[in-house]
């Protein structure tokens, strides 16, 4: 096998592999952080107005405001939400491949 695969290969794919998960678990908290942020702001932000105005169409307003949130994706399909579900089983994910890939050697 080692005449058929360049040696270049060997060393860019593991390397790869490895810079891909730090950035996943160096992005991964940052953007679930900032969706749930949102999503408690904009809770925050209609209860206030609930108890100061009787303004309906404020109220409204945010109601229909969504939580900013970052989306995976390629070519206009969506695979998932970044969220803390989503990191969970990204991390799974990840742990469940290596453990195969280990157990098949």
């Amino acid at each position: 096998m080692h005449d058929k695969i360049p040696m270049p290969i060997y060393l860019i794919c593991p390397t790869g592999i490895v810079g891909g998960v730090l950035i996943a678990q160096l992005l991964f908290p940052v953007a679930t952080e900032i969706h749930e942020k949102c999503k408690a702001l904009l809770t925050l932000a209609v209860r206030s107005n609930m108890l100061r105005t009787n303004n309906k169409y404020i109220a409204r307003k945010l109601k229909s405001l969504q939580p900013a949130t970052a989306n995976a994706g390629f070519n206009g399909y969506l695979f998932f939400k970044l969220s803390r579900s989503a990191e969970a089983r990204f991390y799974a994910t990840v742990i469940d491949y290596t453990v195969t890939a280990l157990l098949s050697f």
